[in-house]
């Protein structure tokens, strides 16, 4: 009994070791309910009693007719099992509703119809601080106390029995079918006024007797307070609304009919002045748009359609249309008839244009809140089995179809849906969990799932357990809900507002707060650009730190800004240090509210050394027009020197360039003495002045600290500062740029960057000019290569026109070149050649290099045979400017290829009309390789018909197994032949595809229900021969069959499943695993006196393989075998 589970017993009453009464009174005894039928020849009167008064369900004797007697059998078993199945799942929802209600998010209790506690939820208990354990059972009125603080009738008793007086105790109670809810605003919580919420409806059983009742009670303190000022709001929009300019009209039907009054809106509304209504019965009926005046047909005879607003649309005056929203109330005669509506009519054009936005919006709010549904789950301990439902799987990304049903063991749920990371205190926390002995135990955690699609989502998890008569655990029931939007908004605000301190703390502009014109927050950057510190900064007026010269300025706009005037937000101004110092900032404001009074952001941007690099840029421009102008390098120089020395203000300067040899040469000096620069008018490669600026490193410093060789010159010359700037171009040094100073000592940081750049711009400049110039000698020189080059060449614009044609070219065509350029191209081409033609230009334009081979026409009509060399030409910008090629005559080598190809054409005929008689044998040869294979086939199922048909006259079981095994793997093996003469290949065939048939039909052999034991395969599209796949097929037919005779015993529900994959060239590996009970560690599988084990060894041995068998998990058998064409 404890390691099967029955639907019922059927016991004898005389057995060997014990009677049936008392084996019926141990079962009792231990707990356990199963219906239990006496099956007994005794027919004493005191053994029926015995049986009854210890448990029996039902008591059958043996006697009379047995097929009467096993139909009353059957009977009573059937009885029997349906009334314990039916108590089961009464109890069992009786269970699932306590726990639907301890789940309840609203506080909730129940009583029984003498006004006892019958259930009392984990949210009431919150809500009024009164545990379960003292409150479940108590009465006389007990569950007011904590909310009235005395014992008196409240809305749950009102929902069993009418009361005037506990009715009046309410603000309202209303009734809705058999719920009463009410509002109560005299209520107190744990020492607080409340005002609470209540909806009660009585309970009755299956009989529809009253039972007793059960209440929900939500705190809606807070709403109300929400909806006193949401009532307040709507008042002051009442009165607005009562002043608004809506179209009040009165419109009679009998005696007279048309507009008895028209308030004077109707010209701004309709426009449509009153006296145009009076004069017009019928304009009201031609102001309603076409489609609408069916709504108004009803309102001289239906009372009905004045039960609601009527919206209509109206055609104005202008032919504009607008939407309207009529409140008509009707006016009745003497004897019930309407006489005349009167109403009022408002444009809500604007409304229903919102409406229907919040239309949609409210749909993508459906959408979005059935994202953040919760999902239920119970866990049955003794099985650690999980039920989910499809709610559940839709919150992890998967089916219960994906997922193999809606069952799950513990550690399967944890290894595919719980984070690694979070399995350990997972696991912890349900250990806990089965641990405790509170019957009202329950708890929650959060931690991250991971959905099937992989995806990391946050869940918080609610838990309440179920306790047995031991007073452990045997269920737990939960809530599982997504949480993942909340952590990511509590990260996202949290590095929210740590990126906010630390951008501020950190921030390189300064940020200052204004108020009251004083100073009430500096952030670090701020306090260096007053050099101030921030004792000294707040609370002192913001002008002070204003240069004298902007400060009416800035005061101003701040005090004008302050009082609303819209002025521009960035501009620049001066700030005075203590120190006397004076800093540029851009200032960036903004009006804020800080500390719910209005005051200014500021974000202070030092803008000093871009004042100053203005005059660089400046010159820099200058410098630049001057390069960019055609004139030749030595008069460009003086000029840009000039330049340099009015910003630096240094008093002489000259300008080196690296020559062929590697050596400095002076090619521009000023400002120096004659014997200065004779001195310095050249330096060789190996001069100490040469090294030094070869180098790369700008000097800034002391002329005399340089360790040059002492001359006379340079002694007289009295330079103190000197600057030494290489132009480095490219990597590499192509000159320098020297100033100098006869009275400065040094050079501030400011004019020491300044020099730099200049001398980066004046290098790239000067290297521009001199490759230009090195160009134009370059191109001079390509031309007269081309001149005298042995192909022809053509130089082309974008639209293949010839733009150049050499001598060469011209002698190949018989044309003069003047006769060649401007023509197009395909002028000279024979006409087969221009569809490849087109399709080339094509690619040319596509930056694509070409070589191809072309027949050209020569000027006397002959034809030429070219080689083509063709590069793509584009512009700075990646334009298409044209094409340049180079032209060969192979005129003579495509004679001699054209003799070749008709030697070809007479060798090709010959090498088909062989080949086609090699196809013919071939075929003929694969017919009869099919024949084979099917005639093996059809004699493999002759002998599986023999056995079949000698199987019916065996009545040994033994015997007929035996045969049953031995059709299935003749069957195995006529199935290859059967897949080698319906496969293209008549040698092999593709296994995965032959597996899988193979398996079906063992599953239709042992007749094996799909809801019962399922089987998958995976395997590549893999082909074997024909030597491979029968052993093969055979091991596979042993295997399942084994798996289906023994892994699923007594109706267990399984998997079978085969994979299969290609190791390399020659070898595979197969795995046959199902998750049934398994081999015992007792058998000893590879000395097994089975045949299909003893089968199985031998045809892997044959296969030059190895088998392996994992019994963890029910049984695996793991296959490395060779294909034996390999062997």
């Amino acid at each position: 009994m404890k390691h099967g589970s029955y639907d019922a017993i059927v016991s004898d009453y005389q057995m060997p070791d014990m009677n049936g009464i008392e084996f019926l009174k141990a079962l009792r005894a231990s707990g356990n309910e199963i219906p239990f039928i006496i099956f007994t020849g005794k027919g004493r009167e005191e053994v029926v009693i015995q049986a009854y008064e210890n448990g029996a369900d039902f008591y059958v004797q043996k006697s009379g007719d047995p097929e009467v007697q096993y139909a009353d059998l059957a009977q009573k078993i059937t009885r029997a099992v349906g009334l314990h199945r039916a108590e089961h799942d009464r109890l069992e929802s009786e269970d699932r509703l306590r726990q639907i209600i301890q789940f309840l998010p609203d506080a909730t209790f129940a009583i029984d119809m003498e006004g006892r506690v019958i259930a009392w939820n984990k949210a009431i208990e919150e809500m009024t601080g009164a545990p379960a354990s003292q409150m479940i059972g108590k009465g006389k009125y007990e569950y007011a106390i904590p909310f009235y603080g005395e014992r008196r009738p409240i809305l749950i008793d009102l929902a069993m029995q009418p009361d005037e007086e506990t009715t009046s105790r309410y603000a309202f109670v209303r009734k809705e079918g058999r719920f009463l809810e009410a509002e109560a605003s005299n209520a107190r919580l744990q020492g607080k006024d409340v005002v609470l919420w209540g909806k009660a409806t009585p309970l009755y059983d299956t009989r529809c007797r009253l039972t007793g009742a059960i209440e929900s009670i939500r705190d809606i303190t807070g709403f109300k307070k929400t909806e006193e000022t949401l009532r307040e709001s709507e008042a002051r929009y009442r009165r607005f609304a009562e002043n608004a300019k809506d179209l009040i009209y009165r419109y009679t039907f009998t005696p007279i009919r048309g507009f008895t009054y028209v308030s004077p809106s109707s010209t701004n509304i309709v426009g449509y002045t009153p006296e145009e209504h009076y004069a017009d019965p019928d304009i009201g009926w031609k102001l309603v748009f076409e489609d609408d005046r069916h709504l108004l047909e009803s309102l001289a005879h239906d009372p009905g359609v004045y039960k609601k607003p009527l919206v209509v649309r109206w055609k104005k005056k202008d032919g504009t249309v607008i939407w309207t929203e009529q409140i008509n109330h009707p006016i009745y005669d003497n004897e019930g008839n309407i006489i005349a509506v009167e109403g009022i009519a408002r444009d809500i054009t604007d409304r229903t244009r919102s409406e229907e936005a919040i239309r949609e919006k409210q749909i993508q709010l459906a959408n979005a809140m059935d994202l953040s549904h919760l999902v239920m789950w119970e866990y049955d301990v003794a099985s650690d089995m999980f039920t989910f439902n499809d709610n559940f799987y839709s919150l992890y990304g998967t089916t219960a179809s994906q997922e193999g049903g809606y069952q799950m063991s513990s550690k399967e749920y944890a290894a595919r849906f719980v984070h690694p990371d979070d399995v350990h205190f997972v696991a912890e926390e349900v250990q806990n969990a089965l641990k405790s002995t509170d019957p009202s135990f329950s708890s929650q955690l959060e931690h991250r799932i991971v959905r099937r699609d992989g995806e990391v989502r946050f869940i918080i998890v609610r838990i309440a357990g179920v306790a047995g008569e031991s007073g452990t655990l045997i269920k737990t029931y939960g809530a599982n809900q997504d949480i993942t939007d909340r952590i990511k908004a509590e990260t996202t605000l949290r590095e929210s507002e740590a990126r906010y301190r630390t951008f501020v703390e950190n921030a390189a502009e300064g940020v200052v707060v204004i108020q009251d014109g004083k100073i009430v927050y500096a952030n670090p950057a701020a306090l260096l650009l007053t050099r101030e510190s921030l004792e000294n900064l707040l609370e002192k007026p913001f002008g002070q730190y204003i240069h004298p010269d902007d400060r009416d300025m800035v005061v101003g706009r701040y005090k004008r800004r302050m009082l609303g005037e819209d002025l521009p937000s960035i501009y620049d101004f001066r700030l005075a240090g203590t120190d006397g110092y004076e800093t540029w900032v851009q200032i960036s404001v903004a009006v804020i509210p800080w500390n719910g009074r209005p005051a200014t952001l500021n974000f202070l941007s030092d803008i000093t050394e871009r004042k100053q690099r203005e005059q660089l840029l400046q010159i820099q421009h200058r410098i630049a027009t001057l390069c960019s102008s055609p004139a030749p390098l030595s008069e460009i120089l003086p000029e840009c020197m000039h330049h340099v020395l009015a910003l630096t203000r240094m008093d002489a300067g000259g300008i080196f360039l690296v020559d062929e040899h590697s050596g400095l040469s002076l090619v521009y000096s000023t400002g120096l003495s004659e014997a200065f620069v004779r001195e310095e008018q050249y330096h060789m490669q190996d001069s100490p002045q040469t090294e030094f600026v070869m180098q790369g490193r700008p000097y800034f410093g002391d002329f005399s600290s340089l360790q040059f060789p002492p001359s006379p010159a340079r002694a007289s010359e009295g330079i103190r500062a000197l600057a030494v700037v290489p132009f480095v171009h490219q990597g590499r040094v192509t000159g320098c740029l020297n100033l100098a100073s006869h009275t400065r000592e040094t050079f501030p940081q400011v004019i020491q960057e300044a020099i730099s750049t200049l001398a980066i711009q004046m290098g790239s400049d000067i290297s521009r000019i001199q490759a230009s110039e090195a160009l134009r000698k370059s191109e001079e020189k390509f031309r007269r290569m081309v001149e005298t080059a042995a192909e022809g060449i053509w130089e082309m614009d974008q639209d293949f026109h010839i733009t150049y044609a050499n001598q060469r070219m011209a002698d190949l065509l018989g044309y003069t070149r003047e006769e060649m350029v401007g023509r197009e191209i395909s002028t000279f081409m024979d006409r087969d050649e221009l569809p490849d033609s087109l399709a080339r230009k094509e690619r040319q334009r596509q930056g694509i290099a070409d070589h191809f081979e072309r027949k050209l026409i020569r000027k006397d009509g002959m034809p030429l045979w070219i080689y083509s060399s063709v590069t793509p030409v584009f512009d700075a910008d990646g334009r298409f400017r044209g094409s340049f090629a180079m032209y060969s005559d192979i005129t003579d080598r495509k004679l001699i290829e054209a003799e070749i190809r008709s030697l070809n054409q007479v060798l090709e005929q010959r090498v088909g009309e062989r080949t086609a008689e090699l196809t013919r044998l071939l075929h003929e040869r694969e017919v009869l390789i099919r024949e084979v294979h099917h005639r093996v086939k059809n004699n493999l199922q002759i002998i599986i018909s023999l056995l079949n048909l000698q199987g019916k006259y065996i009545t040994d079981q033994k015997v007929l197994a035996a045969i049953r095994e031995s059709q299935n793997r003749i069957k195995s093996m006529a199935l290859v032949h059967e897949r080698m003469y319906q496969s293209e290949e008549v040698s092999r065939i593709t296994f995965r595809e032959y597996v899988r048939f193979l398996v079906s039909h063992l599953f239709t052999f042992y007749d094996v229900r799909a809801y019962q034991v399922s089987y998958t395969i995976t395997m590549d599209p893999f082909p074997i021969d024909i030597d491979t796949a029968i052993p093969l097929g055979l091991i596979m037919t042993e295997l399942v069959s084994n798996s289906l005779k023994h892994a699923f015993p007594a109706g267990r529900k399984g998997t079978i499943s085969i994979e299969g994959r290609k190791v390399d060239g020659h070898t595979f590996r197969f795995v046959v695993k199902d998750n049934g009970v398994g081999i015992s560690p007792e058998i000893d599988w590879k000395n097994s006196d089975t045949l299909g084990l003893r089968l199985v060894k031998s045809l892997v041995t044959q296969l030059n393989g190895t088998i392996e068998l994992d019994r963890a998990d029910g049984t695996t058998f793991t296959l490395h075998v060779r294909a034996k064409e390999a062997k």
